[in-house]
């Protein structure tokens, strides 16, 4: 009786929750445009209702444990798992090889169910190859890899294991955004979370897992977690590989990879150059900054993307979605910058005396913050275009990218975390530019 007290009350408060988000929104669209949603909109609300309470809810746990992490494992040892989380960046390209943009484009894109069964069956089999392979190669040369990325062994092989984790969280829930299956994927944002939450509480105050260890072990059962639920929805599906469908998805890989690479070496060259001229702690206190300053506006914009990508994929003439999105842009851009500031404060307070305040480092990765969420918009816009729009977003990353590390190698020898926080700032500026010239340039595309 109480199991179905409970059960009745979800489903009567779930529904009330999307029709309040999907009435904000429609009010503040017609704010903005001075016209009621259309029917694209429409399906996009629905699904941006069902999303919002998943991320919401893993949002805050993940939030919890990154900040209590930071307090608990102290600033060395945050610093040390950052630096796993950047290597493990890196590995999982060659492992997930463009597959999980690829993916998501082409599942979304193909209306028949079989279709998008085929496409998926082939990205995960070719995802799984990929990853044997890879892991082999990097084991069995890990020496070389270490000293590569300044490293010693022990902290490479856990960026091995962590990338392999890490790897099948994407390439899971990329599938999942193609399929535009938002209910699951919320479901399972709330599952995940939870997993890591509840892991990290068992490995410090149970297990006696210490240091960076506590963290490893917290999101690696998370990641497990997420593939092995995934992995049990698709159970009556038969995988089946398609040479024809490879070559495809392959094509549109290639540039996404590149993209990839370009992205990591962007977001990840001035932790590593950190590294290399200072030290651990160095490193742990500039993530500190750049996690506390992007973790709420991440997550937001990880529910819009979630369905904006395969939402504009999946339309044909992107006119009125172009104007739309040049406005959210710039309001995304106020929005996320003024909030990035108080809870990059209070976020650094919550971690301890260790984590030092610094007012200019605050307003600069605060900005960073809004600059990063609003160029996101047009980038996956962009990427929405096909192979010229994955082209275009690889070459402007490729140029910018080439600017930070130059920057980062000129600024951070002599500024420390100031230099680093300052070049990432100047990169993503020139990038966010770049993007919002060429989407002025999709538009006349479409306006022809």
């Amino acid at each position: 009786m109480i199991e179905y007290r409970l059960k009745l009350k979800s489903t009567m408060i779930q529904p009330y929750i999307k029709k309040r988000i999907i009435l904000v929104v429609e009010r503040i669209h017609v704010l903005i445009f001075h016209k009621k949603t259309g029917l694209d909109m429409n399906r996009f609300l629905s699904g941006l209702s069902v999303v919002f309470v998943g991320t919401f809810f893993s949002s805050i746990v993940l939030y919890l444990v990154n900040i209590f992490g930071g307090r608990i494992v102290g600033l060395a040892n945050f610093g040390k798992f950052q630096l796993i989380l950047s290597i493990s960046q890196f590995l999982t390209i060659p492992m997930i090889f463009g597959l999980s943009t690829a993916s998501i484009k082409y599942i979304a894109e193909h209306k028949n169910e079989d279709s998008k069964n085929l496409v998926m069956s082939t990205s995960f089999i070719s995802y799984a190859a990929f990853t044997t392979i890879s892991a082999v190669v990097l084991f069995l040369f890990k020496n070389t890899f270490s000293g590569m990325f300044g490293v010693n062994n022990n902290i490479f092989v856990l960026s091995i294991f962590f990338s392999i984790f890490l790897s099948s969280f994407y390439i899971s829930r990329s599938f999942l955004q193609g399929y535009l299956k938002f209910k699951m994927l919320s479901t399972l944002d709330i599952a995940y979370s939870l997993m890591i939450f509840v892991s990290f509480v068992t490995a410090i105050y149970i297990f006696h897992i210490e240091g960076l260890y506590g963290l490893f072990f917290a999101y690696s059962v998370g990641y497990i977690a997420y593939l092995i639920f995934y992995l049990l929805s698709i159970r009556k599906i038969r995988l089946i590989f398609d040479k024809e469908m490879f070559i495809k998805i392959i094509h549109y890989s290639f540039y996404a990879i590149s993209g990839s690479v370009i992205g990591l070496l962007y977001g990840n060259v001035d932790k590593l150059i950190l590294n290399k001229y200072y030290s651990d702690i160095s490193v742990g206190l500039y993530s500190a900054y750049y996690i506390s300053s992007t973790v709420v506006i991440s997550q937001i914009m990880q529910i819009v993307i979630t369905l904006f990508f395969p939402t504009v994929s999946s339309i044909n003439n992107k006119y009125s979605i172009i104007n739309k999105t040049k406005i959210l842009s710039w309001l995304i851009f106020i929005f996320s910058t003024l909030l990035s500031i108080p809870i990059t404060y209070f976020s650094l307070k919550i971690m301890g005396g260790s984590f030092q305040i610094n007012p200019a480092l605050i307003i600069v990765f605060s900005i960073n913050a809004g600059v990063v969420a609003s160029y996101q918009l047009r980038m996956w816009l962009i990427n929405s275009d096909g192979l010229s729009g994955v082209k275009t977003t690889v070459f402007g990353s490729l140029f910018i990218g080439i600017v930070n590390f130059l920057l980062c190698s000129m600024l951070i020898p002599k500024y420390s975390i100031l230099g680093a926080s300052i070049s990432l700032l100047i990169s993503n500026t020139l990038l966010c530019l770049y993007f919002s010239y060429m989407v002025i340039k999709l538009q006349l595309k479409y306006e022809q």
